[in-house]
């Protein structure tokens, strides 16, 4: 008898866990609206209408993010570890959600991650893979890396504190998890990410300069992935926030906004971006880049001695070498391309 309640109690405990839905059914949102992105608008990012994302009460807001950005965000990982089709990094949504009352903010992305299936049929597993991966390590002669100051220490902290923005970065583009603001001459101030304030400029390269006052080692082994053919994983072992300038090719920042702005051209732009020679602005990429840009005319830096970036890393006191590394991997078995009708 005793052996018949134990078995019993045995498969109601792994009942319960294999249908978890029942007893912890997954979060979902009251109410969704999904609607296709109106072009990218460097004017609007200009005048810092590009937010991203954010919650702010009930209501949570994602503007101009493609399906990789947002399971990025739903599942809490980096680019890198979703493999699906490349179509999920092409079309561009703006997203509405209602929070049900009483939701706690930290459970949006399973939230999203519930809309994903809803709305797009969403299927997805997880497995282990090891991948090629780049290292970033320390130098022979050590970093060349001031630390931040208690001020940028502090401002950071209220910042964080003030700002309800999920970390969700906006195609690969530097800070893009911040507010952004640009000047018609191109320099701007990136505002509430986790890097601190970041200011950009145009960089002696010709490409663009970001001055971060608050980046830690795994901060920006992420930002250099999309300028890689691989992940970059930290492994300098430095502790802390570090005040870091690092100038990006004008080539890879094409790249960037080019991914940015998925197959569509990019509507209007800087008067004068940095690196100059695009006539005024981007206007579908025709002018100084060489005439117009098709889509994955500019591919991954795959030659690391003959790639600048590389070489702006060598100027941190910090190296980029190639590796492996089992990589926790969201692989889809099955998306939508289009929403089901709101």
């Amino acid at each position: 008898m005793q052996r018949m309640w134990i078995l019993s109690a045995g498969l109601t405990l792994l009942a319960g866990i294999l249908l978890g839905q029942g007893a912890h059914p997954a979060p979902t949102f009251e109410a969704a609206s999904i609607k296709p992105a109106p072009p990218f608008s460097l004017e609007k990012m200009q005048s810092g209408q590009l937010h991203v994302a954010s919650i702010r009460g009930s209501q949570a807001n994602f503007q101009f993010v493609s399906l990789s950005d947002v399971l990025v965000y739903a599942f809490r990982v980096k680019p890198y570890q979703i493999s699906g089709p490349s179509w999920i990094r092409d079309g561009r949504w703006d997203i509405v959600a209602k929070l049900p009352e009483g939701a706690s903010q930290d459970r949006v992305p399973e939230m999203v991650q519930s809309l994903l299936v809803e709305r797009f049929k969403l299927a997805a597993h997880r497995e282990s893979r090891e991948n090629p991966a780049y290292e970033l390590v320390v130098e022979k002669g050590g970093p060349k890396l001031k630390p931040s100051s208690p001020e940028d220490d502090s401002t950071a902290s209220k910042d964080a504190a003030s700002t309800t923005a999920p970390a969700l970065p906006l195609g690969g583009f530097p800070g893009g998890g911040g507010n952004m603001r640009f000047g018609n001459d191109g320099r701007g101030v990136i505002a509430g990410s986790p890097n601190g304030t970041t200011r950009v400029s145009q960089a002696p390269n010709g490409g663009m300069r970001f001055e971060m006052s608050r980046m830690t080692m795994p901060a920006l082994a992420e930002m250099l992935t999309p300028f890689a053919d691989r992940p970059v994983i930290d492994a300098t072992r430095l502790k802390g926030t570090y005040q870091v300038t690092l100038d990006l090719p004008f080539d890879a920042m094409m790249r960037v906004i080019q991914n940015l702005g998925g197959t569509a051209a990019v509507q209007g732009g800087f008067a004068v971006f940095p690196g100059g020679g695009l006539g005024g602005g981007f206007g579908g990429f025709a002018g100084g880049a060489g005439g117009a840009l098709g889509a994955g005319s500019l591919g991954a830096a795959s030659d690391p001695t003959a790639s600048s970036i590389f070489q702006s890393v060598k100027q941190l006191g910090l190296k980029l070498q190639a590796g492996k590394a089992p990589v926790d991997t969201i692989v889809i078995d099955h998306l939508e391309k289009t929403p089901t009708e709101n």
